[in-house]
């Protein structure tokens, strides 16, 4: 089993319930282990983004088969996108980067 630095978030929410939804009715039936981590209240501050949220974590070999499952949840509405949203990877990120990047070069050409 893989250890709790090898959790990656994937999934951000305003209200516990959304989350516990997230969990019980999305990953779990996948096989998808996940913890909730709770922000909405500190002892000692929290940076501004991550302030009063509740967010999902899941093991990093899992991260892309949740967000799939979590991106179609909210596509046919069973999460609430005004109560929750993808944490896209590191990964998917920089592809897209190198995506627009791509892009600028064909408009330039």
């Amino acid at each position: 089993m893989a250890s709790v630095d090898d959790m990656v978030e994937v999934y951000r929410c305003v209200t516990e319930m959304e989350a516990d939804r997230a969990l019980v009715e999305i990953l779990e039936p996948l096989g998808i282990e996940g913890v909730m981590r709770d922000r909405v209240s500190h002892a000692l501050p929290a940076p501004d983004a991550e302030a009063g949220s509740f967010f999902i974590a899941v093991h990093a070999e899992d991260a892309e088969k949740a967000r799939d499952a979590l991106r179609e949840a909210l596509e046919d509405e069973v999460l609430d996108s005004s109560e929750g949203e993808l944490i896209e990877g590191e990964e998917d990120e920089d592809e897209e980067e190198e995506e627009e990047e791509e892009e600028e070069e064909d408009d330039f050409a």
